[in-house]
């Protein structure tokens, strides 16, 4: 079913079965979605609110003790306080 535009950029979108509405290309392609992304479905006051969410597994989350080890390198690494590539490698066995 074509796109029915109506005043001030509305779109108007049949209801398909299982409940799908088509975004439109503009649209889904200025929030950069791809097929596959997940969104956030919410009841707005007038409405449904649509946005996009990325999903974080619980394994990429740091630790409070993390993120203070994390800190503090960015900070030795702002001062210039760097060590070369060869003596990390050194360190790690590598």
């Amino acid at each position: 079913m074509p796109t029915v535009k109506t005043g001030r950029e509305r779109r108007i979108r049949k209801i398909k079965m299982n409940r799908q509405v088509t975004i439109p290309k503009d649209i889904f392609d200025d929030l950069e979605w791809q097929e596959g992304d997940f969104a956030e479905i919410k009841r707005a006051k007038n409405g449904v609110f649509i946005a996009p969410k990325k999903l974080v597994d619980p394994d990429d989350i740091l630790t409070p003790e993390d993120e203070a080890a994390l800190r503090e390198g960015l900070a030795k690494i702002r001062r210039g306080e760097t060590v070369p590539w060869k003596e990390v490698k050194k360190w790690l066995k590598l």
